[in-house]
């Protein structure tokens, strides 16, 4: 019986420091969102990139046929090396944010684009994809 008490302490325990870490994943703030999205999307890693749109950008460009992978790879400089995704201007609210990056490319092109963001979830999603 001593054994079984013993193994329910630890088991409450882990489960609290699992409770309270969120299993080891960190929140992403908006420009890390940005930075990931943009990341993912040059690496051809399309249903990922998608996944840091908000459920309305994702409708938008689903029913205007936008979201193919043509649409991504333009706005993400495929088939160009990202050398360095640089944030230029963060502003967040409470529950909006609007993100300015420059995309530097190993070719020497350069795209700067600012982008709103929400919370959605919890976690910040792309309001808007810009081009």
């Amino acid at each position: 019986m001593k054994k079984f008490n013993n193994l329910s302490a630890l088991f409450v325990i882990f489960a609290i420091i699992l409770s309270t870490t969120g299993c080891g994943r960190k929140e992403l703030s908006p420009s890390q969102t940005l930075r990931a999205f943009y990341v993912a999307a040059n690496a051809s890693r399309y249903s990922e990139a998608v996944g840091f749109l908000n459920k309305t950008a994702r409708t938008l460009h689903e029913l205007s046929g936008l979201l193919g992978q043509d649409t991504l790879d333009q706005m993400s400089g495929k088939g160009k090396e990202i050398e360095k995704i640089s944030v230029l201007e963060e502003r967040m609210q409470e529950k909006e944010a609007t993100v300015t990056i420059e995309v530097r490319f190993r070719d020497g092109s350069v795209i700067t684009r600012a982008h709103p963001l929400m919370k959605e979830g919890g976690a910040w999603k792309i309001g808007r994809l810009s081009f």
